[in-house]
């Protein structure tokens, strides 16, 4: 049950993890609550690692983003009145700040997979990491008529 939940809460996470990989013309699969992407078609180490590595790029912007704005919004508080600033523009930017840390936090794993795949063949094209199951496999094949 656990896992179920964490799954949905990664949505927007392997929703970027498919925008990564549709960017470089790979097909994958998703489930919705699984907690990862299914690739369909064989990809070279760079198309996994921009894949891969897509939440991040967009999470870590967002994220300091936030962070100035929630500093600028405190510092501006402040200046205008140092006695008693309003917080309320600090707290709200500083909850989005939150949020979008969390989303960047969740690449962790992502990171630490490009890390494994960098190290591993750092100059030569690998086999693909991962076959589609059966279940992915016969679908969504133009070559093969349904009769």
């Amino acid at each position: 049950m656990i896992d179920r939940i964490e799954g949905f809460l990664s949505i927007p996470h392997e929703l970027l993890h498919i925008l990564g990989y549709r960017l470089v013309g790979k097909r994958c699969a998703y489930r919705w609550g699984d907690n990862h992407v299914t690739l369909l078609d064989p990809a070279t180490p760079i198309e996994r690692l921009i894949g891969g590595l897509f939440p991040f790029a967009v999470s870590l912007p967002i994220s300091l983003f936030f962070l100035g704005m929630s500093g600028g919004a405190q510092l501006r508080a402040e200046q205008a009145n140092p006695q008693s600033p309003d917080l309320f523009w600090t707290l709200l930017f500083g909850a989005f700040y939150l949020v979008a840390f969390i989303y960047v936090g969740a690449c962790t794993g992502d990171l630490w997979k490009a890390y494994l795949l960098l190290k591993q063949h750092p100059h030569q094209t690998p086999e693909p990491e991962q076959h589609a199951p059966a279940k992915y496999a016969e679908r969504d094949r133009p070559d093969q008529a349904d009769d």
